[in-house]
Parts: C-alpha cells; structure tokens; sequence
C-alpha cells in the first residue's frame, strides 16, 4: 500500500513475510529485509501501525514531527534475535530491562544489560539477539519524523555513542506502556498524537537520565522510604 512519511522522499512502503522468519520491506523501491528468531513470548506484546496510518499521520502537523510506528515488549526473550543486513527504514530504540543481550553494528559489538539503551539509525546494518544464559527483557520502538534526527543526535552524541546505560527507572517503563496503550487502543488522531507526544516525553527522559550526576547508593531503609 501506498504510504508517506515525515520523510518527503517516501513514495511507498510496505511490509510482508516471505517465510516465518523473514520480513521484507519495500521502501521507496528499496529492498530491506529483517531475518527473525522467535518474536512470541508469554507476556510479549507487539503494536505495529498500518502503512495508511503511517500515511496520515505524516500529513498532520504535530505527529508528522515524531511518530511511533512499531512498538513491542518481549519479556525474558529466550531465542529472540534479529538480523538487518541493509538496516531498518526507521529509527529504532532498544531498551534492556532486566537481563543482557548482544547488539552487533557493522564496526563494533555491544553487550546491554540492565538500564543499557540504544539508538539506531536508518539502512544500517544491525543485529541484536538476546543473551542464552540471562536473555533481556526488551522494550522496542521504531519511529520516524522530521525530529527524529535530532533526537538521534542529542541521544547519542552525534552516532558516536550508540549505547548508553543509565539507571534504571520505572518511569521509563510506564512511558513505554502508555504509548504501547494508547497505538493499541485505536488508530484515531487522538490516539496517534498521544503516542507522538508520549514519545516526545521518553526520549527527553532518556536525555535526562544521561545528564543526571550519579548518586551514592542508598541504604536500605532510604531506597524503603523512597518506594
């Protein structure tokens, strides 16, 4: 189907599996494929908006700005990997939760553990598979829009720091399932500006959490009262 972006250049876009664990892109004429592990899990949820809505969203004002495409939580992801020779037509967030995984690029490897995320730009070359021994527990987004460059930049220093870990907060995680939550219930203009504005909210939270001094562990009876 016929889609456009925040990108002017988007022409076309559309997605289809050729087996189970291949899904290809066509962007534009252009031919990305995505080479899967397992994506069901108990607990794992997977929000993805059609590419009409895609359409329309990037024809409006605000959400033409900064828009959640694809969103997903995989919980404890035993067996979960993937594979983008030629990259992702969006931008992509990887956040680890709890455990450890490996995300490859084309000139480094990385291991995320827990409060590690990461930033990823479009066509290229990536891989990420959860760790055999202590998989993640992963939250995902894919976005797009005319800001989506710039948040790149702010996150990640200018590409030269795909991954940063910081400390963990649960403030992160409810952001990620209110936009989870708000794709999930329709895909009304209300529910799309709500999704574009709540992920506005986490990446500005994520800069936060870079910039934020690093504290003295609290005792116990702190970190109690704190909760």
């Amino acid at each position: 189907p016929a889609a456009a972006s925040a990108d002017p250049g988007l022409h076309s876009l559309s997605t289809y599996m050729v087996d189970a664990h291949t899904r290809v892109t066509d962007y534009n004429g252009r031919r990305l494929v995505s080479i899967l592990g397992r994506e069901k899990f108990n607990g794992s949820r997977i929000i993805r908006l059609p590419s009409s809505v895609v359409a329309f969203a990037s024809r409006q004002p605000v959400t033409s700005s900064l828009l959640p495409c694809r969103i997903g939580f995989f919980p404890r992801a035993q067996g979960q990997r993937v594979s983008r020779p030629g990259g992702d037509w969006s931008y992509t967030l990887l956040l680890c939760h709890h455990g450890a995984g490996i995300l490859d690029l084309a000139d480094s490897r990385h291991r995320m553990t827990r409060g590690t995320f990461a930033v990823l730009r479009p066509f290229e070359f990536h891989a990420y598979e959860a760790d055999p021994v202590d998989p993640w527990t992963l939250y995902w987004i894919h976005f797009t829009g005319r800001m989506a460059q710039e948040y790149y930049d702010t996150l990640t220093a200018g590409g030269s720091r795909t991954c940063t870990t910081v400390e963990p907060d649960l403030a992160l995680v409810e952001t990620f399932e209110r936009i989870r939550h708000a794709l999930a219930n329709d895909c009304s203009y209300r529910s799309l500006l709500q999704g574009s504005a709540l992920l506005h909210l986490l990446l500005c939270d994520l800069h936060a959490l870079i910039n934020r001094p690093v504290q003295a562990p609290h005792d116990v009876r702190t970190r109690i009262l704190r909760i």
